[in-house]
C-alpha cells in the first residue's frame, strides 16, 4: 500500500467534507457526506492492501444504509487506478440528496389527493422502471458491508485527529519520510506519527527508541527504556533540539534521533575500554546501567577486592570500593 497516495486522497477528502482518522490510522477514515436537521449521513473507508488498483471499502453507518440500501456507486463499479476517493463521495452525496428530495416531494404530493391522469400514469410507471434499473445494478466484484456499531470503538475515537488540518498532515508524513530514509523502525498501531526506532550503537547494543510527533509541529514526546534514561537523563534537558523546541519554527524530528545517536556514540568507547579490562580482571556488568562495571580484583595475598567502575566519563574513571 502507498501511504503517500493514501494520505493524499485523505487530502482531497478532508477538502470537501468532514472526515477524521479512526485511532490515528491514516488508512481508516470516518466522517459524513451530509447533515441534515434528521442527523448526520456517515460512514467509514477502510483502504485496503490493493489501493489505488481496488476502491476502498465504504462501510454505510444506519442512516445511510437504511435509506438507500445496498446502494451501488459508478464510481466503485467502474474503478481504475486513477479514480479519486472523493468522486465517490460527491456521487453518493448526491444519490442521497436525490432521494431525500423525492421523499419530501412524495409527501407534498399526498396532500393533493386525485385520479392521476393516463400520461401522468404511464410517467409515473417509466419513473418506477427507471428507478427499479438503478436499485439492481450489481457487480459480482461489489461486496456487501456490515454496519459496524460506533460504540464498540475507543472512547477517544471522537478526538481523533481531525483530517480539516490538511498541512499538520502533510508535515507529519513528511517528518516520517525523514525517518525512515535513515533508520529502521515500526510504526505502533499503524500510526506513521508513534514510531519506535532500531538505533545501533555498537555490534552488542541495539536500543528501541519511541517517538511520538502526533502534534507537530508541537514538541514530540520520546520514550526512552529506564537504562538509557539512566544514562543520558531527562531528555528534554540533555537533548538541545528538544530542549529549544519552538514550534512556531520546529526543526525536524529526525534530527533528534541525530543528537541522540551522538550523544551514544560514547558507549562504542565505553564497550572498548570494558573489552580491555575484561582481558585482565573478571568483571560484570551492573544491572540496569550502560556504563558502569562490578571488577574483581584478585591479590598476590589470594584476597579479592571489589571494585565498581564507572565508565561514563571514560576519561575520568569513578571508583568506588566495594
Amino acid at each position: 500500500m502507498n501511504k503517500e497516495l493514501v494520505l493524499r486522497e485523505a487530502q482531497k477528502i478532508a477538502n470537501e467534507f468532514p472526515f477524521w482518522m479512526v485511532a490515528g490510522d491514516i488508512t481508516h477514515l470516518y466522517g459524513h457526506v451530509l447533515e441534515t436537521d434528521e442527523g448526520k449521513y456517515d460512514l467509514e473507508i477502510k483502504f485496503n492492501e490493493d489501493f489505488p488498483f481496488k476502491p476502498p471499502n465504504f462501510i454505510y453507518h444506519e442512516k445511510i444504509a437504511s435509506l438507500l440500501g445496498h446502494v451501488q456507486l459508478q464510481g466503485i463499479l467502474n474503478w481504475d487506478s486513477s479514480s479519486s476517493v472523493v468522486d465517490i463521495l460527491r456521487e453518493l452525496k448526491q444519490k442521497i440528496e436525490n432521494v431525500l428530495s423525492q421523499s419530501i416531494k412524495n409527501h407534498a404530493d399526498t396532500s393533493l389527493i386525485r385520479e392521476p391522469l393516463k400520461n401522468e400514469k404511464k410517467e409515473e410507471s417509466e419513473s418506477k422502471i427507471f428507478l427499479m434499473e438503478d436499485d439492481s445494478e450489481k457487480s459480482p466484484e461489489t461486496k456487501e458491508y456490515i454496519t459496524p456499531d460506533l460504540n464498540a470503538y475507543p472512547p477517544e475515537f471522537q478526538e481523533d485527529i481531525l483530517f480539516k488540518d490538511v498541512e499538520a498532515l502533510s508535515n507529519i508524513q513528511s517528518e516520517y519520510n525523514l525517518l525512515r530514509q535513515e533508520y529502521a523502525l515500526d510504526e505502533i498501531g499503524g500510526n506513521i506519527a508513534t514510531i519506535q526506532i532500531y538505533l545501533t550503537i555498537t555490534l552488542t547494543k541495539t536500543f528501541k527508541i519511541k517517538i511520538d510527533f502526533g502534534d507537530f509541529p508541537k514538541k514530540p514526546i520520546l520514550d526512552l527504556s529506564e537504562e538509557l534514561l539512566g544514562f543520558l537523563g531527562d531528555p528534554n534537558q540533555a537533548l538541545e533540539t528538544l530542549k529549544n523546541w519552538d514550534e512556531k519554527n520546529p526543526g525536524h524530528v529526525v534530527n533528534i534521533i541525530h543528537e541522540l545517536e551522538q550523544k551514544l556514540n560514547i558507549l562504542s568507547e565505553i564497550e572498548n575500554q570494558i573489552t580491555k579490562i575484561k582481558g585482565e580482571f573478571e568483571c560484570h556488568e551492573i544491572s540496569g546501567s550502560l556504563t558502569k562495571q562490578q571488577v574483581s580484583i584478585l591479590t598476590y595475598g589470594l584476597k579479592n577486592y571489589f571494585l565498581e567502575i564507572d565508565l561514563k566519563q571514560h576519561s575520568h574513571y569513578r571508583i568506588t570500593f566495594l
